[in-house]
């Protein structure tokens, strides 16, 4: 798993580049991506949670939490505004409880996710599904440029990145 800023390197960047990129270090919150579940349940004791209080369009309180992003994984509910994702090596209970409406809704008919993103809480070890894209059946396709993603269905997004 690694931290999505560690990314950004100072010498292969502009002047101009290295301010903005320096402006969403202190803007952005905390970005992990986790090839697996297990990965992320090994390393979350190395997840550093976001110390800035961040003003967001999107209403959630970042400070004290971090962004933890998986690739496909199922989905399966277990009660009221509780779900467990899983993949081929382990499986996580989240929280539904920030998850847009609509999103909530689709998750009964779309039980596989594409790039679930997760909100942690280290010090509670809470996590919260936030966003998910979701694969769109065959039938729904109609443009063969996408023929060639490796997935079971064709990539589709459910909610905005």
């Amino acid at each position: 798993m690694f931290n999505s800023k560690e990314i950004l390197t100072i010498k292969n960047l502009g002047l101009r580049d290295f301010i903005l990129a320096s402006i969403l270090r202190v803007m952005c919150p905390e970005y992990y991506i986790a090839t697996t579940i297990s990965d992320f349940k090994n390393d979350k004791g190395n997840i550093a949670p976001t110390k800035r209080i961040i003003p967001t369009s999107d209403g959630h309180l970042y400070f004290g939490r971090a962004v933890i992003q998986f690739p496909a994984v199922d989905y399966k509910d277990l009660e009221e505004d509780m779900g467990a994702i899983s993949d081929l090596t382990s499986s996580l209970e989240v929280s539904l409880i920030f998850l847009n409406r609509n999103l909530k809704e689709d998750l009964e008919a779309r039980p596989r996710l594409i790039l679930p993103k997760m909100l942690y809480d280290p010090k509670e070890e809470l996590s919260f599904l936030l966003d998910y894209g979701r694969e769109i059946p065959e039938e729904e396709v109609q443009d063969e440029r996408f023929s060639a993603v490796p997935h079971r269905g064709r990539l589709g997004l459910a909610g905005s990145y």
